[in-house]
């Protein structure tokens, strides 16, 4: 879901707190944040059960500032998204590129920006480059950082 959420969301990040911290509760959560304003997701286990495809979460979305109440529509919007056509599919192939590879010379993809590496990742209908995260397919975006 991360993953998911990294190569579609503009202003990804992931939020970290102590054990003891109110927010995560010491577990590393997705977030976008814009301007002044965070959206973050939580989780908790609702069903336990031997098998993992019979365990039931349950994802809560929590938001600040200004702008929180839509980034947290954003967020949640993209939870139902890959609940509905991304979650049983797997990983998706991905392609690994130097750093320092051009757009152009990428294939098309989700291109995830690290510091080594650039990740390219082919989802089903979606086809088309996009660079950096958060881009419609086919349209460029500002690299992400992670």
């Amino acid at each position: 879901m991360r993953l998911y959420t990294a190569t579609t969301q503009q202003g990804f990040c992931r939020l970290t707190g102590s054990k003891d911290s109110a927010l995560v509760a010491g577990r590393d959560a997705a977030a976008i944040a814009a301007g002044g304003s965070l959206a973050y997701l939580t989780h908790l286990r609702v069903h336990d059960a031997p098998d993992p495809a019979d365990r039931l979460w349950e994802f809560h979305v929590h938001a600040y500032g200004p702008d929180g109440p839509a980034l947290a529509e954003r967020l949640a919007a993209c939870v139902r998204a890959w609940d509905r056509h991304v979650r049983d599919r797997g990983y998706p192939p991905m392609t690994v590129c130097p750093a320092r590879t051009s757009d152009g010379r990428l294939p098309p993809g989700d291109v995830l920006d690290l510091p080594s590496a650039r990740l390219v990742l082919r989802r089903p209908g979606r086809g088309l480059r996009t660079s950096g995260t958060g881009a419609p397919a086919g349209t460029a975006a500002p690299a992400a950082r992670t």
